[in-house]
């Protein structure tokens, strides 16, 4: 077993929130190499505008009021926005916004955006940035060692908001996948010649069910529904042979897990208002726009892993429906 995790005190509150695989450890740090730049602007309250502009006396901001400003971008959302939570910023200064739904004072946050690894589960709530040396192998146990914990942080926040007790079993059930996931994973790094990573994810805040369910709808409906069809894809073309069948496993509880996501999706709208399940739906289309996002690829780690090509992955992008059963294999 290369993986230990919380599980013993979950229904109390998670204890270390740490999840370790292999010989190394990632930290929540700033983003790698894969990221690309990114550039953000949101609406704030005109009190808030003249009062950073009277405290610093420039439309520039330091670096301390950039990290509060922009955080809730991927934590909470943006002007009534949910992004993803693979944003990291590194400074920001104040503007006017005009479009046609808002005329006002805001902030531009300028950072990197770091693409979630294809095939792989869903990421934590909280900071995780996983390697982005290795092979796809060593790099994929980091991320589903951080998935058992986000269904872990999954579960507990669904028990506190008295769901229905089939779905926080799935939500344990599928942990417990993705720490044999993460297992595979390292297996297939050392098959290959890699070392295996180690991830270091502390746990954040038990989210509301409007978070939960923003969350969900990224991370379970899209991220991890589009990761389906990336493994299934792996999986008759992994260079490795050995690693197909093992891909193929992993699509299948990743499938089941997207199911659970449907469901999570049903459960939350119906204790929703309307104009916020719009904004969730506003989320997952969002989301679905980022899924061209990808990091570039090693052409030869792509081929052992089996990763689409950049072709194959755009036409794959476009007919992904996040809404859509995958036809789970049971």
């Amino acid at each position: 077993m290369l993986i230990r995790t919380s599980r013993p005190v979950l229904v109390r509150g998670l204890a270390s929130g740490v999840l370790w695989v292999g010989s190394s450890i990632v930290v929540a740090s700033g983003c790698a190499p894969q990221c690309s730049p990114a550039e953000i602007a949101i609406p704030i309250d005109p009190a808030v505008e003249a009062r950073l502009i009277h405290l610093y006396g420039s439309r520039r901001l330091p670096s301390a009021e950039c990290t509060k400003l922009c955080a809730p971008i991927g934590a909470q959302g943006g002007a009534g926005s949910t992004l993803d939570t693979n944003y990291g910023w590194s400074g920001c200064s104040l503007l006017t916004i005009e479009t046609p739904d808002y005329v006002g004072p805001g902030v531009r946050c300028e950072g990197e955006y770091c693409p979630p690894l294809g095939g792989v589960g869903r990421r934590p709530s909280g900071p995780f940035r996983a390697p982005s040396e290795g092979s796809y192998f060593a790099r994929a146990s980091a991320h589903e060692a951080a998935a058992a914990l986000a269904f872990e942080e999954l579960a507990l926040a669904l028990a506190l908001h008295r769901a229905p007790s089939d779905l926080v079993a799935s939500a344990l059930h599928a942990a417990d996948d993705e720490i044999e996931h993460a297992n595979a994973m390292a297996a297939l790094a050392l098959a290959s010649g890699s070392v295996p990573e180690r991830a270091r994810v502390m746990p954040s805040e038990v989210p509301s069910l409007e978070k939960l369910a923003e969350d969900n709808a990224t991370e379970g409906l899209v991220f991890e529904g589009f990761g389906v069809h990336v493994l299934r894809h792996q999986a008759r073309h992994a260079g490795h042979t050995f690693a197909r069948p093992v891909l193929e496993r992993v699509a299948r509880d990743e499938a089941r897990h997207h199911e659970l996501a449907r469901n999570i999706h049903a459960w939350s709208a119906s204790r929703l208002a309307p104009r916020t399940r719009r904004r969730i739906d506003e989320a997952r289309r969002d989301a679905e726009t980022r899924l061209r996002m990808l990091p570039p690829k090693d052409d030869a780690d792509a081929w052992l892993a089996g990763l689409p090509s950049d072709e194959e992955h755009a036409r794959m992008a476009r007919r992904f429906d996040a809404l859509a059963p995958l036809g789970v294999a049971r």
